[in-house]
């Protein structure tokens, strides 16, 4: 037996408000990179959810990963991705 009531509808509107708040804080750099180029790859989602927090085209996203990832070929990598996915 299905139950559908007014509250999921309004459950579902509650979380796509959530969804579009701010976090508090920039997300953390990922610790489970396994370095085998996977294509869903851990340090891509953290760039998208740099993208995301800052929400000004990625130009604050690119100013962070300067200052926080060390690794220069994890940096360069990071840095083409947010360029390539702007010039969509």
């Amino acid at each position: 037996m299905i139950l559908s009531s007014a509250n999921d509808t309004s459950n579902d509107k509650k979380k796509q408000e959530n969804s579009n708040e701010k976090p508090k804080e920039p997300p953390e750099e990922p610790t489970t990179c396994c370095m085998s180029g996977c294509a869903n790859c851990v340090w891509l989602d953290y760039a998208e959810e740099l993208c995301k927090y800052y929400r000004d085209g990625g130009e604050k996203a690119i100013k962070e990963i300067n200052e926080r990832i060390s690794d220069p070929s994890i940096k360069a990598y990071l840095l083409h991705e947010i360029r390539m996915r702007n010039k969509k």
